[in-house]
C-alpha cells in the first residue's frame, strides 16, 4: 500500500484531464466519481464557470423496499464529457517513480472521447518516462481501435 495522499491507496497521484462518463456496466454502480463530480457541481469555488453543471444529472426513481413503495432520488452521468487539456500537461511536475491513475472522474477509453485526445494521452505519458500510469476502463471494446492508433503513430 501506497503512502497516497490523494486517498486512493494503489497509487501516489492522479491525473484528472478528464470528467464525466456514462454507467457501462455493473461494476459502474458503485462509482464514486458520479457523486464527486455532482459535488463540484454545486460548489461555488469548483463550478464558478459551470463546467460541471451538466456531467451528472438527478432523477427519481420508485423502488420497493420490504413491501414499501418509494421514490429514492438517484444520480447518473449524462453522457457528456470535459477536457481539460492543462491538467494533461502536469505530468511533467510530478515526482519520478509515482504511481499515476488516469482520469480518477472518467474513462479514457469512452466513446466521447476522440481517438486523437487519447493519443495524446499516450503522447504525454510516453514523455514522462520516470511515471507509472495506470489506465483503467471498462470499455475494452476501444482497445483494439486505440491500439490500431498507436501501432500507426509510434
Amino acid at each position: 500500500m501506497s503512502e497516497s495522499k490523494v486517498g486512493i491507496s494503489w497509487c501516489t497521484t492522479v491525473l484528472n484531464s478528464l470528467y464525466g462518463c456514462r454507467e457501462c456496466s455493473k461494476g459502474c454502480e458503485g462509482c464514486y466519481a458520479r457523486l464527486r463530480i455532482f459535488r463540484f457541481s454545486k460548489s461555488e469555488t469548483h463550478n464558478r464557470d459551470g463546467r460541471y453543471s451538466d456531467l451528472v444529472e438527478t432523477y427519481t426513481k420508485r423502488v420497493v423496499t420490504n413491501g414499501i413503495e418509494q421514490e429514492v432520488v438517484r444520480r447518473r452521468f449524462t453522457d457528456r464529457i470535459l477536457f481539460n487539456p492543462a491538467k494533461l500537461y502536469t505530468c511533467s511536475k510530478m515526482p519520478p517513480g509515482s504511481l499515476v491513475f488516469v482520469d480518477e472522474f472518467s474513462d479514457l477509453l469512452h466513446r466521447a472521447v476522440p481517438m486523437e485526445v487519447i493519443l495524446e494521452h499516450f503522447r504525454v505519458f510516453r514523455c514522462a518516462p520516470w511515471l507509472q500510469f495506470q489506465v483503467l476502463t471498462k470499455r475494452a471494446n476501444r482497445l483494439a481501435e486505440l491500439d490500431a492508433a498507436i501501432m500507426q503513430e509510434f
